[in-house]
């Protein structure tokens, strides 16, 4: 019989065998046999994507669905009519104090080229007052102060500390697990350094002193004040974050 196989010019060969191929062609086969199995595979998996069902089940697919759409939902930009976002300075930070009565400052964070001007703070006081503080160009200093009875030592808390400003107003205030605990506004503007975060010093002064016995479990800042949408959402991300890994953190945040 003749040969099946095929010549390097496409046409079937000449040459006599007592199979279906000669000793010349005798690869063809199984190239023949390794092309069709790769269609098969292939056909099965289109029919694989478009028409089999998931493993998972319809409620646990339409949990996981809602989880997503969720995070998505809190980092939307927040609608201009109904939240405001300032340029300014913020820091959010899950935090633990411990409660120190030495008769001095205890600073948290401390911001600042110069000790006596364009300084932002964080720090207790003497009475273990906790005081968001800005110094302006000429040093003249404006606060916002909350007593140790609107928060809680030796628990974790989410704080939030903004400095914002617009072309009439400025603004400190303080927000403890997305609850508004304080503002204060007044008429100036100050300007942080461009490198801010190379000039800020965390559980100390500028001057690596007066520290206080803390522990920071997230830390972030931005050159922005975010409007209560996106803070809220960053809120229940973290609580969300937390409560994966630490379940004592998450419930004392959300509280």
């Amino acid at each position: 019989m003749h040969c099946w196989g095929f010549t390097k010019q496409h046409t079937l060969c000449k040459n006599n065998c007592r199979f279906f191929v000669c000793k010349k062609h005798l690869y063809q086969p199984f190239i023949l046999i390794f092309t069709l199995g790769n269609i098969y595979l292939w056909a099965i998996g289109i029919y694989g994507s478009f028409w089999s069902k998931p493993n998972a089940s319809q409620e646990d697919t339409q949990s996981i669905e809602n989880l997503i759409n969720k995070r998505f939902d809190e980092f939307k930009v927040p609608n201009p009519e109904l939240d405001t976002q300032f340029p300014g300075f913020s820091v959010d930070m899950v935090i633990r104090l411990k409660l120190q009565k030495e008769n001095r400052r205890k600073y948290i964070f401390d911001l600042a080229k110069n000790p006596d001007h364009d300084r932002v703070s964080l720090y207790l006081d003497a009475d273990n007052i906790m005081t968001f503080q800005v110094l302006d160009k000429n040093g003249e200093t404006y606060n916002v102060k909350i007593p140790p009875a609107t928060y809680s030592f030796n628990k974790f808390m989410f704080l939030q500390c903004d400095y914002g400003f617009t072309d009439e107003f400025s603004f400190l205030r303080l927000f403890i697990n997305n609850k508004f605990i304080e503002q204060y506004k007044f008429k100036f503007k100050i300007t942080l350094p461009d490198d801010y975060k190379e000039h800020m010093i965390l559980m100390a002064d500028i001057f690596g002193k007066n520290g206080t016995a803390m522990t920071i479990s997230h830390f972030s800042l931005s050159k922005f004040v975010f409007g209560k949408t996106l803070r809220r959402g960053i809120y229940n991300t973290t609580r969300w974050y937390f409560k994966q890994i630490n379940k004592k953190i998450y419930d004392d945040i959300s509280n």
